[in-house]
Order: structure tokens, then sequence, then C-alpha cells
């Protein structure tokens, strides 16, 4: 018997190649896809590191800026006690000087004059006597009020001086003004960066995404077809009755089916997320409503320099409030919170401790239990609780208020 020819249709064919051509194409843009997003995540990255560090800097010239502030302030507070001096030390001597000569007016009103004075004594050498103890009485008077002249002019120069170097002191604090705002500056235009190619590499890995799922789809259309060709084969053989066994299992191995994929394993299941640490209680109760007050604030803005709730706040200046609401009085930065708070460990902390990063120290939180601190971090964030040992790096130190 004759052997009918195998026919597979146009169509199948056509549909094959133009699949394959599509897997073909989409592949061949694999390699420039996948290095644009690592280009760009590494533009990201290092957009990121560069952030991180400009934040860090201003951190510190914050901290200068605002050391800066609190020497000013004690210097007009010694300026005005010093000029307070001045003017009772100017009073004093004004009344020493009226007084020694009222002194001398009353003596001589009351005798009348030298002569009535030795008239009047039944000595002589008596009244000559008076007379010269008058004029020391007088003399001693005048002395005193020199004295107190003197010191009035020591303070004079003394509140002089006050006035020079705060004047040096308040130049100073311009310029470093002048150098925050220039740094906050580049922070915002390197935020503002990052965010641009934070946003460029999502655009770029979902583009890779929806490349990867056309890819994954063209390629199924091109085993679905090469398997309809397959079955359109094995009809074919199968409704050719004259062909030979051997010409029929030539025929069956050359339409073999490819074999299958292998099936796709599920990925395991996330592990659960660990415990929260259990909360750790206050030691006192001044830690315990300064920590209850810094909690009331979260998610307030930071913002430079600021230290109350209407305007933000930066680091020690959410910690100056939060312990204020207690009765307790911090100094206004973090340095000086450094330097006057009691040196304790790491494994000495209470919920109330404070914790240190920089040197110079520049950032300060409080510690609230469990590995964690409250802190009002930088600018564009907010008031948070965050562990103690991500974000700043690990701390210089840590303090208990006295």
């Amino acid at each position: 018997m004759r052997l009918r020819p195998v026919r597979t249709t146009r169509r199948t064919s056509s549909v094959v190649v133009a699949a394959v051509l599509a897997v073909a194409v989409m592949l061949s843009g694999t390699g420039a896809s996948a290095q644009n997003v690592e280009s760009l995540r590494n533009r990201a990255a290092r957009l990121a590191d560069e952030l991180e560090q400009l934040e860090r800097k201003a951190s510190e010239l914050d901290e200068e800026y605002l050391q800066l502030e609190e020497e000013l302030a004690e210097l007009e507070s010694e300026r005005s006690e010093k000029k307070a001096a001045v003017a009772e030390a100017r009073e004093a001597v004004e009344a020493a000087r009226r007084e020694a000569a009222g002194y001398v007016v009353e003596a001589y009103i009351g005798a009348g004059s030298s002569g009535e004075l030795l008239l009047q004594s039944s000595d002589v050498n008596v009244a000559v006597n008076q007379r010269t103890l008058l004029e020391i009485v007088r003399g001693d008077k005048e002395l005193v009020a020199d004295e107190l002249d003197v010191r009035r002019q020591d303070l004079d120069a003394r509140v002089s001086e006050l006035e020079r170097a705060e004047q040096r002191l308040a130049e100073r604090r311009e310029r470093q003004e002048a150098v925050v705002a220039d740094i906050r500056a580049s922070v915002e235009r390197h935020r503002e960066l990052l965010e641009g190619a934070n946003a460029e590499l999502r655009d770029a890995i979902e583009a890779e995404r929806r490349r990867r799922e056309a890819a994954a789809a063209a390629a199924a259309a091109a085993r679905a077809a090469e398997q309809a060709r397959a079955a359109e084969r094995r009809a074919a053989a199968e409704s050719t009755t004259s062909t030979t066994a051997q010409e029929r299992r030539g025929r069956r191995s050359s339409t073999t089916e490819p074999p299958a994929p292998a099936p796709r394993r599920n990925a395991p299941a996330p592990a659960p997320p660990a415990p929260a640490p259990p909360p750790v209680s206050a030691p006192n109760s001044r830690a315990a409503g300064a920590i209850a007050a810094a909690r009331s604030v979260l998610g307030t803005p930071y913002r430079w320099a600021g230290s109350s709730p209407s305007t933000g706040f930066d680091c020690s200046g959410l910690l100056v409030w939060a312990w204020a609401q207690v009765g307790v009085s911090l100094p206004r930065t973090s340095r000086s919170m450094y330097a006057s708070t009691q040196r304790i460990s790491e494994s000495q902390l209470q919920p109330g401790d404070l914790v240190f990063y920089g040197n110079p120290v520049y950032h300060v939180g409080m510690y609230v239990g469990g590995g964690q601190m409250i802190h009002s971090p930088r600018t564009g964030d907010v008031v948070k609780i965050a562990p103690i040992h991500r974000g700043f790096g690990n701390p210089v130190g840590y303090g208990r208020i006295r």
C-alpha cells in the first residue's frame, strides 16, 4: 500500500516560528535590561551612602551651632550680671563720696570755722588734734570711695571684654548658620536625587518583570505549538495503515515529545517574625514619665533646633522637652548631655538612660528597653522607636541622668 504523506498545517508551523522568534528577541534583551537594573541599583546605593554621610555631617554641624548658642547665652548672662554689678559699684562710689563730703561740711558747719573750732576748745592742742582727725576721717572716706571706683572700673573693663567676646561669638554663630544652611541644602538635593533614582529603579524593575513575563508567555506558546505539531504527526502516523512496523517505530521516535519540565517546587514558607521583646519597666517614676512624654509625640517631624511638639524636634530638643515634663532640666545639646550624665555600660542600660553617637557626640536618643530607643533622627524623618545599633552605627557611650 502507498504511504500517506505526513501533513502539518501551515498555520501550526507559522505559530511555532513566530513564538520562537518572539522568545529569541526577548531573550536577546535580557542581558542589557539586567545590566540597566544593576546600574540603577548601584547608583541608588551610592546616593544613599552619600546622603547618609551628608546627614551625619549636618548633625555634627547642628550640634556645633547649638553649642555656640549655649556659650553665647552664658556670655549674655554673665554680661548682664556684671552690668548690674557696675551700676551698684557706681552708686556705692557716689554714696561714699557724698558721705565724705557731707561729713566734712557738717563738722565745719557745727564749728563755724577753723578759728571757731580753736576758740571753742579749751585746749589748743585738742582743737588741732580734732582738726587733724577730721582730715584723716575725710581722707579715709575718700580712700574708700577711690577703692570702690577702681573696682567699678575693673567691672567696666570686664563688661567691655564680655561684649567683645559676645560679638566674636555672634559672628561665629552667623558663619556656622550659613554652613549649616549650605549642607542642609545639599542634603535636600541628594534626597531628591535619591528619590528620583529609586523611582527610576522601580520603573526599570517593573519593566524587567513585564519583559520576563512576556518572554515566559512566548516560550509557553512555543512549547504548546510544538506539542500541537507533534500531536498532528502522531495522528497522521497512526492513520497510515500500510506503514511497516519499522517505519511506524521511526515515525514515533521522531515525534517523541520533549521531556516535561520538572515540577516547580513551592518556595518554603517564610519564617514567622521574631516575637517582640517584652516591655521593660522604667526604674523610677521620672524615667517612666519622660518615656511616656516622648511616646506621646511619636510621628512628630524632625526640625533643626526644634524643642516642642508644635514646631518639631531635633534629637536633643526631644529629650529636653520630654524630661522637662517631669521637672528635670537637661542641657540643650547632646554633647552637654554626654558631659553631664553618669557613664554606664550597655549591660547597665535601663529605660530612661541616654544613648550617644559620634565622636565628637552629635546625636542622642533615650533608651526604652528591649535594645531600642526613642529619638528624632534627621531631616525628613519623624520621632520614632528604633534599635540602638541601627541607623547611626554603634553608640559611643551611655549616660544616666543624675
